[in-house]
């Protein structure tokens, strides 16, 4: 039934017609739940891409893809610097943490590098730091790590 209107209508030469067609490809769109249907439907349409291009309703409706695109972004943006900055900041307080590993127990620096880039959490990563001031033994370290990362899992 679409086929007969649209070739019925074929070729739209005025604005009647060409918004009959496209009110017509708007339907059967919404009407037709196959997806090869609707693709018939969007590829039978595309000779009135200029003249619905030009229509305010459509206009609105990009207007709209628009501002949803770009809030979609602005978050997943945002998303992706707080991302970007936990993992600076977990990078620079393991570093912080293995400067003071090597300046109390050198001897202990390639272990403690290993179980320092376990711990994935920059919260946890201060407590650490914290608690590794404190500690008086290279055993006392590594249990301070060993806790860490089993607090983590």
């Amino acid at each position: 039934m679409v086929e007969k209107v649209l070739t019925r209508f074929t070729p739209a030469t005025d604005t009647d017609t060409k918004e009959l067609l496209a009110l017509t490809c708007l339907f059967a769109s919404l009407m037709f739940s196959d997806i090869q249907d609707k693709q018939w439907v969007i590829e039978r349409s595309a000779m009135l891409d200029d003249f619905l291009q030009e229509a305010p309703l459509y206009q609105h409706i990009l207007q709209q893809g628009v501002v949803q695109g770009m809030a979609k972004g602005e978050v997943q943006g945002r998303a992706e610097g707080v991302e970007k900055e936990r993992k600076l900041r977990t990078l620079s307080l393991r570093q912080k943490v293995l400067e003071l590993v090597q300046r109390r127990f050198p001897q202990q620096k390639k272990l403690a590098s290993k179980l320092i880039n376990l711990i994935e959490q920059p919260e946890k990563l201060e407590d650490v730091l914290l608690q590794l001031a404190f500690v008086q033994t290279a055993e006392e370290m590594h249990a301070c790590l060993l806790d860490a990362i089993q607090q983590e899992e």
